[in-house]
């Protein structure tokens, strides 16, 4: 395998930040997005669109088709949160958070959207999918309890780590379902990006 180029470097650390943001300050980036009005905060997903514009011009490959769907389908997905809070206050769940997940789930699983990306990158076009759930999920549906945070306060009143707990059963888990598969190649200095 070649080494990444530095747009897909970007683009990773770019669809990478949402997730840490959101496991290390979710309740305060949930605050500060509450106060932007609630147009600004359906419509902002469009940024989505963004890593795949890098990636495609930095390849050579891009389509307007493409574009128009990962700038429109975080923007729908915004859309539907935003009706599904407003329809269930109380987060009992709704046909529209079954129509998100299934779709995003649908489309990462069976890899509807795979022809869009370079050969080897296709994985970001699933992290953007997830980004724009996440995003959806949080902000606009801002659902509690989604247990997304990466520290946690133990019984001592010291903060633990729940990686540390949770990453062997994903593992294990991933490697039972068949969904990782352990690779032959030996790690060499040279797989290290440089």
């Amino acid at each position: 395998m070649q080494n990444p180029s530095p747009a897909a470097i970007a683009v990773l650390v770019l669809e990478l930040a949402p997730a840490v943001l959101f496991g290390l300050a979710d309740e305060r980036v949930r605050q500060a997005f509450s106060r932007w009005p609630s147009s600004i905060r359906t419509a902002l997903p469009v940024l989505c669109a963004l890593p795949y514009v890098l990636i495609s011009c930095s390849y050579q490959m891009f389509s307007w088709k493409w574009c128009a769907l990962y700038a429109a389908l975080p923007v729908a997905i915004a859309w539907l949160l935003g009706r599904a809070a407003i329809a269930d206050p109380e987060q009992r769940g709704n046909w529209r958070d079954a129509i998100i997940l299934l779709t995003v789930g649908l489309a990462v699983d069976l890899r509807w959207f795979e022809r869009a990306w370079p050969n080897g990158l296709t994985s970001l076009g699933k992290l953007l999918l997830v980004d724009a759930a996440l995003y959806g999920f949080v902000v606009i549906r801002q659902l509690n309890g989604t247990g997304l945070t990466f520290i946690s306060v133990g019984a001592t009143g010291k903060p633990v780590a729940r990686t540390g707990y949770f990453s062997p059963l994903v593992l294990a888990g991933g490697l039972a379902l068949g969904f990782l598969h352990p690779h032959g190649n030996p790690l060499r200095l040279s797989m290290i990006p440089t």
